[in-house]
């Protein structure tokens, strides 16, 4: 976990904390959402993962979530079902207090390390698990839900443009 992390405070910038905290959003969220047996690949792959749950749950929530958070639920009522576990993906990092923007420099690092620490099935199990997550991973579909989610992050920041 302490490789992980510290690529994590390296490449990015992130707190320890902030880290940490991002894992147990994404622990939690394969934990809800996923069968067992994928949470059981992850939490194995990354060490100490109930306690990063632990202490994920017990967190306060960001005040700077409310955005994210909203985004969330945005697209959960325009999409009807098919994004229940992305929605529960967003709003678990927005808890933890992170952009749309740190979600998407986040994950990818996040699942570099663990290619190498699983297999390519337990990986695929992952991606299956949450519909969208190849979207936040940076492998873009338009019209797809990462497009519709940064369509309404734009919004919802008072932008008519997105590609601004």
């Amino acid at each position: 976990m302490t490789e992980l992390i510290t690529s994590l405070v390296i490449q990015f910038g992130f707190d320890r904390n902030k880290a940490e905290n991002g894992l147990g959003a994404l622990l939690i969220t394969v934990k809800k959402n996923a069968p067992s047996e994928v949470f059981q690949n992850l939490s194995s792959a990354i060490p100490a993962a109930e306690s990063l749950i632990s202490v994920f749950a017990n967190q306060k929530k960001s005040n700077s979530s409310d955005i994210l958070e909203s985004i969330s639920k945005m697209a959960e009522s325009l999409l009807v079902g098919q994004t229940k576990q992305l929605s529960s993906l967003v709003d678990n990092f927005a808890k933890a207090g992170f952009s749309l923007d740190s979600v998407k420099q986040f994950l990818p690092v996040v699942f570099n390390y663990l290619q190498f620490k699983m297999s390519a099935d337990a990986m695929t199990k992952i991606y299956s698990s949450i519909p969208g997550l190849d979207g936040l991973l940076g492998i873009p579909k338009s019209g797809g839900m990462l497009d519709n989610l940064s369509k309404l992050f734009y919004l919802a920041n008072g932008q008519t443009d997105a590609n601004k």
